[in-house]
């Protein structure tokens, strides 16, 4: 077991709610990230998530998550450098449109 200092300092959560506000906490968080703008890779992880357990082996479902990883990778890399030059920065997504996709 770590305490939370302890796990904030050594980077296992990048953040620590007081006791009583985790769900608050974790649907704030949640409603943040259903804000951004770029969506495809987060469901392309669900969905790998969701039909691993349908696949026979490890390998079929490590097979499915690189097919569907592949499928998102180039508007991600572009999403990123977008970022990296001062898109969205500080949760503003007003200068990050969709049509620069």
């Amino acid at each position: 077991q770590t305490a939370s200092p302890e796990a904030l300092h050594f980077g296992l959560v990048n953040r620590v709610v007081s006791k009583g506000t985790a769900r608050q906490a974790a649907e704030a968080l949640a409603s943040e990230i259903a804000s951004y703008p770029e969506q495809e890779c987060m469901r392309m992880d669900r969905r790998s998530a969701l039909e691993q357990w349908g696949l026979p082996s490890e390998g079929h479902s490590l097979l499915n998550e690189y097919r569907l990883g592949s499928s998102v990778l180039r508007r991600a890399v572009q999403g990123a450098g977008r970022f990296r030059d001062g898109a969205g920065r500080g949760g503003n997504f007003g200068d990050f449109s969709k049509s620069k996709l």
